[in-house]
């Protein structure tokens, strides 16, 4: 899963409260970069890992449309 290559813009106009010094706008909107690439790289990390089960469960889907979470729960367990 691709962290962003590029510099994306935050719009955090609504924490511009009286006119914040845009230093730190700049370093608040650098965090929230930060934050998102490191959880855009667990999810792919994670996504990898529970593949196999993410599979199941759509192809279970598919077959019936529904599963409860006892059929989910299993089929998760299943295919770890």
């Amino acid at each position: 899963m691709p962290v962003f290559s590029c510099r994306t813009q935050v719009n955090i106009s609504g924490l511009d409260v009286g006119g914040m010094n845009p230093i730190l706008n700049q370093k608040i909107e650098e965090r929230i970069l930060v934050w998102i690439a490191r959880a855009t790289k667990k999810t792919g990390e994670e996504v990898k890992r529970l593949w196999k089960a993410i599979d199941a469960v759509a192809c279970e889907l598919i077959k019936k449309e529904m599963i409860d979470g006892e059929e989910l729960k299993s089929i998760i367990e299943n295919n770890r």
